[in-house]
């Protein structure tokens, strides 16, 4: 049954990503700038590669309404609040210099993504979804460079990679993104949700 569970983020969370550990089902994914259909929030699956309004349906048994900072309210839906199972969640809140977590329109060229860094972003995830598209991740460790960089697909089997595209450059404020094609990060008019570490 829906119910309200206390969380110790100390911040209103603004990106929350759940997942059954107890049987097969759906990563589900809350960003506070995906709006709300029918006064629930938006729902998005991390496993998948839909827009936000293939998941409109699931939105009133999701999540009931938006996290506070000390709660967050799950409704009736398998994926979020099956009787019995046990869940992990994970969740982020922006802090100045430190995590950003946000929303941009894209360009169709490159565009910065101010996020009040000051040595740029070391971790970023992308979705668009104002349309279907993959959930984009690239990361220091791998590359985010002033050239090609590998990509990861989060939502694909074996997070699979991309290569041989320029899809993000280092800025100190924050990322580059740029548009490399059908599944860019930056498809001019584009929607796109983020979260990102210094």
């Amino acid at each position: 049954s829906q119910r309200t569970i206390p969380h110790g983020l100390g911040a209103v969370p603004e990106l929350m990503i759940f997942k059954s550990v107890s049987s097969s089902s759906d990563w589900v994914a809350y960003h506070k700038d995906m709006g709300t259909t029918g006064g629930n929030p938006k729902v998005m699956h991390l496993n998948f590669n839909y827009e936000a309004a293939d998941q409109n349906s699931l939105a009133s048994t999701t999540f009931v309404t938006d996290p506070t900072d000390s709660v967050f309210t799950v409704g009736t839906h398998d994926n979020i609040n099956k009787n019995n199972d046990e869940y992990v969640g994970y969740m982020w809140a922006s802090k100045d210099g430190f995590s950003s977590v946000g929303s941009y329109t894209g360009n169709g060229g490159s565009k910065t993504i101010d996020m009040g860094f000051s040595s740029g972003a070391s971790f970023f995830v992308t979705k668009r979804v104002d349309a279907g598209g993959n959930w984009l991740h690239v990361n220091s460790l791998r590359t985010i460079v002033a050239g090609n960089d590998e990509v990861k697909y989060l939502n694909l089997s074996g997070f699979a990679a991309g290569t041989g595209n320029d899809w993000v450059d280092p800025a100190n404020s924050g990322i580059i993104v740029n548009e490399v094609g059908s599944d860019s990060m930056n498809t001019n008019n584009g929607t796109y949700i983020y979260w990102a570490m210094a």
